[in-house]
């Protein structure tokens, strides 16, 4: 059965391309990685600001696979891939609300088609607003590395 799983992609600004694109070829595979509008000061005009996208993880995107069909091996002999997230050795897939909640944000590829269903509107609520709170109160820098502790929380707050 195809889930999410969280995959490293290797360090590099074209590296997430090399990724995407080496991907895409696999024809059973779907991914994305959740991006974030924000605006740097300019160094060469004082008081102005450029809007930049930059990736919500940095050096993280998610893959939907079935690992039954395509082996984890295939996924990280990608080039530019680094190696998919293990928690004690095994590859843990990402729930599916969790994943439902990163694709709404406004930036990401599928946010315009994917709506949430009434039924579970209030749990999305609450983890929009964990998303919210990561993203203000988080450096870019720091978000990398952050990424993990932010989807188990996440995952917690779906089990409640």
């Amino acid at each position: 059965m195809e889930q999410w799983y969280l995959a490293c992609y290797k360090p590099g600004k074209d590296n997430i391309y090399k990724a995407q694109l080496a991907l895409s070829r696999i024809s059973t595979t779907d991914f994305f990685c959740p991006q974030l509008r924000t605006k740097r000061p300019r160094t060469d005009r004082p008081g102005q600001f450029r809007q930049v996208i930059e990736p919500l993880f940095p050096g993280y995107l998610f893959v939907a696979f079935d690992p039954e069909v395509i082996h984890t091996s295939r996924i990280e002999a990608c080039p530019g891939m680094n190696y998919l997230v293990r928690s004690a050795g095994q590859i843990t897939p990402i729930r599916p609300l969790v994943i439902d909640q990163l694709m709404c944000l406004p930036l990401c590829r599928d946010a315009a088609s994917r709506k949430p269903l009434p039924h579970v509107r209030r749990r999305q609520q609450r983890i929009a607003r964990q998303l919210d709170d990561f993203i203000r109160d988080t450096v870019p820098e720091e978000r990398g590395a952050l990424c993990l502790a932010l989807l188990q929380s996440l995952e917690a707050e779906c089990d409640q």
